[in-house]
C-alpha cells in the first residue's frame, strides 16, 4: 500500500500523466470500499479537507479519479491555519491550483489559530 502511495505521488508530481498498475490497484481499492460501506452515493456532492501533505494529495487524487465514474459533485477545502509563516501560503496555492488544474471548485480560508489559541486558552491542535 505504501509503494502505491508514493508511486501516485510521482504521478501527481509529474501532472498524472502514466497508468501505473500499482495505482489503479489502488484506486480500486478505495472505490470498492467507499461502495461496500455506503460511505458516499453516485451524483453526491463530496468535500475533501486537503492540507497538501502527501496522504490528502494522494486522497484527492483518488477521489477525482473515482468521481468520474460515480459523478460526484467534488469540492476541494483548505484552512490555513498560519502557523508556519510563509510556509502556509504555500500550501493553500499549491492546493487551490491543484484543484483548478483537476476542475475542482476550491474553498480555502486563513484563520489565525496561533492568537485564536493564545485568546481562548486551547491548544493550537
Amino acid at each position: 500500500m505504501i509503494g502505491a502511495v508514493c508511486q501516485r505521488q510521482t504521478l501527481v508530481e509529474s501532472g498524472g500523466r502514466g497508468n501505473d498498475a500499482g495505482v489503479a490497484d489502488l484506486r480500486h481499492q478505495v472505490a470498492k470500499r467507499i461502495d461496500e460501506r455506503k460511505l458516499l452515493v453516485k451524483r453526491q456532492k463530496v468535500l475533501v479537507g486537503v492540507s497538501g501533505g502527501l496522504d490528502s494529495m494522494v486522497l484527492l487524487h483518488l477521489l477525482a479519479d473515482i468521481s468520474r465514474t460515480t459523478g460526484w459533485r467534488l469540492g476541494v477545502v483548505h484552512l490555513n491555519h498560519g502557523l508556519r509563516s510563509r510556509a502556509s501560503g504555500h500550501d493553500a496555492r499549491f492546493v487551490a491550483r491543484e484543484a483548478e488544474r483537476r476542475g475542482v471548485p476550491f474553498f480555502g480560508e486563513r484563520k489565525d489559530v496561533g492568537a485564536i489559541a493564545a485568546t481562548t486558552g486551547v491548544s493550537v491542535e
